[in-house]
């Protein structure tokens, strides 16, 4: 079967490019090391020539990203990891591994980031995910640098079954609008918010930032700030996150629920949120529109953002701390 190679790629300091057998006595710095093996999901090699048949398999599927990463200043292979496609949740995977003695130069997340751009300039990419031990503290550093954020607890074992490591699955979701979006005229959109103007969107604030800023002030009670939180986890697992959010969210830009079994889900969530608002004295409303209410930048099943808002036949009405979306659309 012909190799199907990736294009050698180049970042600051660093060459990355497709691996060979050749690469053996190289890789033995990491694949041989116990300090870098202690996460790993393969066996610790016991001599750079059990390298060769990880070697040899590779490059037989396009989508399987894989790259050496070599040092510009000295031509030294210190490390390797890429892309990797699953076609049955749409989503690409995240590895790497680098020398110990490389470690803490930030080499990881600069090649990682090389890659993915690459990746989205040639495939239709829309979600990137990966799994590290709760006790490698330095794989975590690499998704955050990525900025991948949590999205759930997991666990893996080696592949020779000799241990198992409690673990988290962190992801991130790209601003990426895909030809099979549900992004309609006739699609409903719904935000729920107060009658505060945000500074940043200079729009109303919406119904989670209203809670947090509750917290923040430390008005809640301690039994209720511990129940936001729980809220706040079950929400990052559910819900993605837009990726502007964790840039500051630059371009202002406000997030509509889509008015679909996914956003009606999210929206029968909200009791907390909802009950927290009224008793703290804080009218929420619901506007609804059948617009789209501005430039899209990005989008889910869930929900859309929009940046540059504009005037829309925009329905909004006050809002109980028990309301039912479903109940509502059943009595229209």
């Amino acid at each position: 079967m012909a190799k199907i190679f990736p294009p050698v790629l180049e970042s600051q300091r660093l060459i990355l490019r497709p691996l060979t057998v050749d690469d053996m006595e190289a890789a033995f710095k990491w694949t041989g090391d116990p300090r870098v093996n202690k996460f790993m999901i393969y066996p610790l090699y016991k001599s750079a020539e059990d390298g060769r048949e990880w070697l040899e398999s590779l490059y037989e599927d396009e989508k399987k990203l894989d790259y050496g990463f070599v040092l510009k200043s000295t031509g030294e292979l210190i490390g390797s990891g890429g892309l990797y496609y699953h076609e049955d949740i749409d989503v690409w995977s995240v590895g790497y591994n680098i020398a110990y003695d490389h470690w803490h130069h930030g080499y990881t997340p600069e090649a990682i980031s090389r890659i993915i751009e690459y990746a989205k300039s040639k495939y239709d990419l829309h979600v990137i995910a990966g799994t590290f031990a709760v006790d490698n503290n330095g794989s975590r550093r690499v998704m955050e640098k990525l900025g991948m954020t949590f999205y759930e607890d997991t666990e893996y074992s080696k592949l020779d079954g000799s241990e198992t490591f409690k673990a988290k699955t962190y992801h991130k979701v790209f601003n990426v609008i895909s030809s099979s979006s549900t992004t309609n005229q006739s699609m409903k959109y719904f935000r729920v918010h107060t009658s505060d103007i945000a500074w940043l969107t200079k729009q109303p604030r919406g119904i989670f930032t209203t809670v947090g800023k509750l917290v923040d002030s430390k008005t809640l009670t301690e039994e209720e700030t511990a129940e936001y939180w729980k809220q706040r986890e079950y929400f990052e697992k559910v819900l993605p996150v837009p990726p502007f959010y964790k840039d500051g969210n630059p371009d202002h830009a406000i997030t509509w629920f889509k008015d679909t079994e996914q956003g009606r889900d999210i929206w029968n969530q909200l009791t907390f949120y909802r009950q927290m608002c009224s008793k703290y004295g804080i009218q929420l409303y619901k506007s609804e529109t059948t617009e789209i209410p501005g430039k899209i930048i990005y989008e889910d099943d869930y929900q859309i953002a929009v940046i540059n808002p504009k005037e829309t036949n925009c329905h909004t009405e006050f809002l109980s701390a028990t309301t039912n979306l479903d109940s509502e659309k059943s009595s229209e």
